[in-house]
């Protein structure tokens, strides 16, 4: 075994060449720098066997159709009997070998790209999965349309950023059948109530309208954080949880009525005044049809809206206001509106209720402007200040982040 990476080794190719160079690397010896090239590479060949394993249950597929078709038998199904071979030979439940199954057959029929992609370690089977299921509603070529303009862009951006990034691409590719897909999934909104097997249970509002949905959830963070600030020793989860509990069951956290939040919508201006159709963005929930937008635009007397107009044609931030109840500090407004969600990289968490970070630490003398502020989600400030990354501006409008491995990460504060 080695302590050193082989020569090489990171223009290694997914497959036996890797995979020997891999087996022959002691990890634990390696440099904590050289540990995170050998999880990417080993991440690399992961995916270039996943890849051969969906071909291997579509050729299994192809060898039953043959065997069908050389002997037939009443009532011969190919894709039932694959789907039990699969079962069988991998011990799995029915649903998780047709669900596997499936993933397979789309993968070689309608987006051999992402097949690929996969086989040659630049996707993995999670990414592969997310581009197969977020375009199963649309005809093959369209699919095929989209997953050609986000492939190489999902590479290295997480599987929430490549739904919302799919879902808004589908609302512009597709304007109408997505107004008709929401209309009906909101005629089918329910509350669904279950047992989970520790003794708990999930009560989840489905199909909900999703400017709902963000209203009431910075409604139950701004609670739970006036609690916290009070000294409850609750997690900010708990809190949010119980509040959620406490006021379906007709219950106030202070006596106090406080119907309101605030939700950001980010809309461009030709969409915004009827003159285009693109998607809007709602407060890090990611894409909305445009006459969702429209009517969100005007802004409900019990919730603070958070308005950015942008630019159609270079996305660039034109006007940024709110509605007039309980406006926040101007520079704040500025701050998270430039940078809609945390800047770090893959996080999606939206700057609505972000910990404003000086880059260049005040105490150093860095001053509290624009240029020097920054809107983190709490999680990644401590990141910063307790774990030992550090970031900075990077270009017109991304930031540089250094791991404590010596590793760089470029990301931007703006949703995908």
């Amino acid at each position: 075994m080695f302590d050193s990476l082989p020569s090489g080794f990171t223009d290694l190719p997914p497959g036996p060449a890797l995979a020997a160079a891999l087996a022959s690397i002691d990890v634990d010896r390696l440099s904590g720098h050289d540990r995170v090239v050998a999880l990417r590479a080993a991440a690399r060949l992961e995916a270039h066997y996943a890849a051969r394993k969906t071909r291997a249950m579509v050729a299994i597929r192809d060898a039953l159709a043959a065997e069908f078709a050389a002997d037939p038998v009443p009532g011969d199904d190919v894709d039932e009997a694959a789907v039990a071979e699969i079962q069988a030979a991998l011990c799995l439940t029915g649903a998780t070998a047709a669900s596997w199954y499936a993933d397979a057959l789309a993968l070689r029929d309608r987006l051999p790209a992402v097949w690929e992609a996969l086989a040659a370690g630049r996707i993995d089977a999670v990414r592969a999965r997310v581009l197969v299921d977020e375009t199963t509603h649309l005809d093959p070529d369209a699919a095929r349309d989209l997953v050609d303009a986000v492939l190489g862009w999902a590479a290295d951006r997480t599987t929430t950023q490549i739904k919302r990034r799919i879902r808004r691409l589908a609302l512009q590719l597709e304007p109408e059948a997505a107004v008709e897909r929401y209309q009906s999934a909101v005629e089918d909104r329910r509350v669904e109530a279950y047992p989970n097997p520790d003794g708990t249970a999930n009560l989840l509002g489905v199909n909900l309208p999703p400017h709902r949905v963000a209203a009431i959830r910075t409604y139950l963070t701004r609670l739970a954080r006036r609690l916290r600030r009070a000294g409850d020793p609750r997690s900010m989860d708990q809190l949010r949880a119980d509040l959620f509990v406490d006021l379906l069951s007709g219950k106030r956290s202070d006596g106090r009525d406080e119907a309101s939040g605030f939700v950001e919508l980010r809309v461009d201006i030709a969409t915004l005044i009827g003159l285009d159709e693109l998607p809007g963005d709602l407060g890090g929930y990611g894409a909305v049809v445009a006459d969702l937008a429209r009517q969100l635009a005007l802004a409900s007397p019990h919730v603070e809206w958070r308005y950015v107009i942008t630019d159609p044609d270079t996305g660039r931030l034109r006007q940024v206001g709110t509605t007039p109840r309980r406006p926040s500090a101007r520079m704040r407004r500025f701050v998270t509106a430039r940078d809609p969600t945390c800047p770090y990289p893959k996080c999606v968490v939206s700057t609505g209720g972000a910990e404003i970070d000086h880059i260049q630490p005040w105490a150093e003398g860095g001053p509290t402007t624009p240029d020097n502020l920054a809107p983190p989600c709490p999680k990644h400030h401590r990141l910063r200040h307790r774990i030992g990354w550090t970031y900075a501006p990077f270009g017109d409008a991304d930031y540089l982040w250094t791991s404590r491995l010596g590793h760089e990460y470029v990301a931007s504060g703006q949703p995908p």
